[in-house]
């Protein structure tokens, strides 16, 4: 039998009473039973940001689940509860701090009570005298806490953001390192987490929506899936830009805006949504000869920075290595190019251009082409560099075999590598 949703959103507190066999995993996944005086003792599943042990007291918001093993809470988010001297000592004396003890978080806590974690924290030298405790044990503390506090107050403050989405915000720094200053950025505009690796626009959209209370139309929203059908678009139409001029391409684009909306709305809510974006920079449309082509303003800017370095190497004054085009002609003399007349006319015109671009179907000829380019280039000048980038993994690997070369990588890999040059 399938799984049946029977309630959702459900609030509770308790304490973890048994864990399952293998569990927590190292992803923070746990599956074990838990005591609430709200609801009794229930099958708990979830993700914390901590590695649970028996004994904690956890706050969670879960949906509630009738499964082939009866009625099981899957946990949304997993908090580790501190309000009370129970609950800080369960979690004092938890995996995530080893070494501690239950002995030590009772003699903290008794000392310091719910105020423990502060003075930790603020006051290390205080706790740190009061309660006996070795460099080592005062380490483990302060990093224990700094790992799970920061992801407890981002799951508190945003319920439907989940333990993992936390955890990977702590982990990046992409949003800062305090609490204060990623959650500066997520009030500010909530799709500031679309920066988080892997994170999508359904959970940056329902964090903006449940949890900082957009609405639909505000126009952070908008502003975000215009310009993500935008990058939507380009790739269904293996375009750089959208052709405001031609109906389908429109069509096109407003049903990629729609759907991420989830609200009909007219041609003119649209139209002004552009205009907002191009007015503040982050859309560009091309009016140049009777064109209206629009682009997103950094896809623009790369195009200009292509066409510019293009025309540069174009023009340069300096003439290109005479030396490979020497070498090149006098293999052809001797005969030993191995090329058939169009890829020797080919050759010749790499070697003779800063920029060249030869085209062919499969099985012309191109790779092997690339290897006697190759070849001559480096043979000519040993200080000459061979760069040699592929679109697919797969060309990469035929580009290896065929070439001998041990150097490929694909287009991606290689900008992202030298991204900051």
């Amino acid at each position: 039998m399938s799984d049946i949703l029977l309630d959702n959103n459900i609030k509770f507190s308790g304490r973890l009473t048994s864990l399952f066999k293998n569990c927590p995993k190292p992803s923070g996944w746990f599956a074990g039973m838990m005591f609430s005086k709200k609801l009794g003792q229930i099958k708990v599943t979830g993700t914390c940001s901590i590695k649970v042990s028996v004994g904690l007291h956890l706050d969670i918001v879960a949906d509630l689940y009738k499964t082939s093993y009866g009625e099981e809470y899957r946990a949304r988010t997993v908090i580790v509860a501190m309000n009370s001297d129970d609950a800080l000592i369960a979690y004092l004396s938890s995996n995530q701090f080893p070494k501690i003890g239950r002995v030590t978080a009772e003699k903290i806590v008794s000392e310091f009570h719910t105020d423990a974690v502060t003075y930790i924290l603020n006051q290390p030298d205080v706790i740190k005298t009061r309660c006996n405790l070795s460099d080592i044990q005062l380490d483990i503390l302060t990093k224990g806490i700094l790992d799970s506090s920061v992801e407890n107050q981002l799951q508190r403050s945003y319920p439907h953001l989940g333990s993992n989405w936390a955890s990977a915000i702590v982990k990046q720094k992409t949003l800062g390192v305090t609490f204060d200053s990623i959650a500066s950025k997520i009030n500010f505009n909530p799709y500031r987490l679309l920066e988080i690796e892997k994170l999508g626009f359904k959970k940056a959209d329902e964090v903006a929506l449940l949890d900082c209370g957009l609405a639909w139309n505000d126009d952070r929203r908008i502003n975000e899936i215009v310009k993500l059908s935008m990058i939507e678009f380009m790739n269904k139409n293996k375009s750089t830009y959208l052709d405001i001029k031609n109906p389908n391409n429109m069509s096109l684009f407003e049903s990629l805006i729609l759907k991420k909306l989830n609200v009909s709305v007219s041609q003119t809510f649209v139209a002004d949504a552009i205009q907002r974006l191009i007015n503040n920079q982050s859309f560009y449309l091309d009016m140049s000869c009777n064109q209206r082509n629009l682009y997103l303003a950094e896809m623009r800017d790369y195009e200009q920075t292509i066409v510019h370095e293009i025309n540069r190497h174009l023009n340069r004054p300096d003439d290109v290595d005479k030396k490979a085009v020497a070498l090149f002609k006098r293999r052809k003399k001797r005969n030993t190019l191995l090329l058939n007349a169009g890829q020797e006319q080919a050759l010749l015109t790499c070697l003779s251009n800063h920029i060249a671009v030869i085209t062919g179907g499969p099985g012309r000829g191109k790779t092997h082409l690339i290897k006697s380019l190759a070849d001559i280039w480096l043979e000519s000048n040993s200080k000459h560099q061979i760069i040699m980038l592929a679109p697919t993994g797969k060309a990469v690997n035929r580009m290896k075999e065929a070439t001998g070369f041990s150097d490929v990588a694909t287009i991606a890999r290689f900008m992202y590598r030298n991204r900051g040059d």
